[in-house]
């Protein structure tokens, strides 16, 4: 069965350290047999003649449901999973069981449930309980350490549907089992596949456990001694860019893991490893980092748009994009808004991402913003900051209402007066909502902001307050001056 590789591996002192925090092996046995029974016995399990002909006709089947998945409805792999088993269980000579059987079996139900069926679970348990009896009684130990494999991946399957880790740590410990059963080498091209095939999950599963980033970034490093570029660039890229995943969250700085993210790119040039090769080197800001990091998001932006990991990184390249041009002193602000609203529209839902579109409006201003056509784009959400967005909205409304007349204009001051307490009403309503000791983490700025919410909601206050009162108000205590200008929206008033 084609495995997909895109999870997890390692062995000796790692495979140790993963071992020690799982369930003893008296445990695990436990609960195996309250799943799955117990095992044949050994005295009695051989492998089938190929000369049996029903076992023939059950085993073709399944290998060319896996090989053309589009020519079999679930019904007939369900069928097929029943031949095997018949077969598995045919009395020959007293309870004689078969291997191959059983290993069909197991293949069928794990095809079944990852092509989604209704009954996933179930099909997940029944193809570990048969990948079980495969690897207790393979004597092949590259067929073996395949069992273990497919075991750990209906296991995993069995923890994406309930997010019970206790799957998961058994999917390690597979894993784990099936690495052992191939030893420290791989003598021949069979052996390295199954190696792969066994490591890849196993890294990606330590991985998602959480709390075993270094065993998994070692693990990682297993894995791409195995994965040579000119064999395997695909499958190296990925392994590189989940290496750089596991390393970012030990802390590694922009120019540890920038070799990591180059090499993938250079393997791949998807639009994800453009994109963040990109953001890291946003992040350093060198010198040339910039010019570099915008070629790599032009490039990302005309990529097909397929989401990783629930991340669109077309969408990620428009909004850096925008971002960028937002931040450059000679912007094109017709760029800017476009680049934003593209970042939405390409599958960006993040706070950011329309957090962007509504300052691309305000810093460019003109009569939409003045009439309060494009108010609707700084109607971002009802927390904190979405307030804040919609205060800073109205102040430059304000300010572009305002004219030298305004004072001798009376339709034209209540205008101002209108955008101003607007502007006061959305600062009001953020700080109502207690936004207490949180950032502005989410803000679209680089690099990031470190503002807090309220203080910047009470900055605005001032603000309005400085426009629209006689007498000078009171010091707010916070100095948001940087941050209201950087955005346009630092007075209220021009000319």
């Amino acid at each position: 069965m084609t495995m997909v590789m895109s999870r997890r591996l390692r062995f000796g002192a790692i495979a140790v350290l993963a071992m020690a925090a799982l369930a003893g092996p008296a445990l695990a046995q436990s609960i195996e047999e309250q799943e799955c029974g117990a095992l044949p016995s050994s005295r009695v399990l051989r492998n089938p003649s190929l000369d049996d002909a029903p076992f023939r006709l059950g085993r073709s089947n399944i290998v060319a449901a896996i090989a053309n998945t589009t020519s079999f409805n679930d019904t007939q792999i369900d069928a097929v999973i029943a031949d095997c088993l018949r077969d598995a269980n045919r009395v020959v000579s007293r309870n004689q069981h078969r291997v191959e059987a059983y290993r069909c079996a197991a293949d069928a139900a794990l095809l079944l449930a990852e092509r989604g069926a209704s009954s996933r679970e179930d099909n997940y348990k029944k193809a570990f309980c048969n990948f079980r009896v495969v690897a207790a009684f393979e004597g092949d130990n590259t067929r073996r350490a395949r069992a273990h494999t497919g075991a750990g991946q209906a296991l995993e399957g069995r923890f994406e549907l309930s997010r019970n880790t206790d799957h998961l740590d058994r999917a390690i410990a597979a894993y784990t089992s099936a690495i052992g059963a191939l030893g420290s080498s791989a003598t021949t091209a069979d052996q390295r596949r199954a190696m792969i095939a066994a490591r890849t999950p196993y890294a990606a599963a330590l991985s998602a456990r959480g709390g075993r980033e270094g065993i998994a970034d070692a693990a990682y490093g297993e894995l791409l001694n195995l994965l040579t570029p000119d064999q395997y660039r695909v499958e190296r890229a990925a392994a590189l860019v989940a290496r750089a995943r596991v390393q970012e969250r030990l802390g590694r700085t922009p120019d540890q893991l920038l070799p990591l993210w180059r090499e993938a790119q250079g393997l791949n040039a998807s639009a994800e490893t453009n994109v963040e090769l990109a953001r890291l080197l946003l992040r350093r800001a060198g010198a040339g980092d910039r010019p570099q990091a915008m070629d790599l998001l032009q490039r990302a932006a005309g990529l097909a748009n397929p989401a990783s990991g629930g991340v669109s990184y077309q969408g990620e390249a428009y909004y850096y994009l925008s971002l960028l041009g937002l931040s450059d002193p000679a912007r094109n602000w017709e760029d800017v808004v476009r680049n934003a609203a593209l970042a939405v529209q390409a599958g960006g839902g993040q706070f950011r991402h329309r957090a962007l579109v509504c300052l691309a409006h305000i810093g460019r201003g003109g009569p939409d913003v003045r009439d309060g056509r494009d108010a609707v784009a700084c109607e971002v959400d009802a927390t904190p900051a979405g307030e804040l967005l919609r205060g800073m909205y109205f102040i430059r409304q304000a300010q572009l209402v305002y004219t030298p007349q305004a004072a001798f204009d009376t339709p034209v001051r209540q205008r101002w007066l209108v955008a101003l307490r607007s502007a006061q009403s959305a600062f009001d309503r953020g700080l109502a909502l207690n936004p207490g000791v949180a950032t502005l983490a989410d803000w679209p700025s680089l690099p990031a902001e470190t503002a807090r919410v309220e203080d910047m909601l009470r900055y605005g206050k001032y603000i309005v307050d400085f426009c629209s009162s006689a007498a000078a108000p009171s010091n707010p205590g916070v100095d948001g001056r940087a941050f209201f200008e950087r955005h346009s929206a630092l007075n209220c008033r021009v000319g």
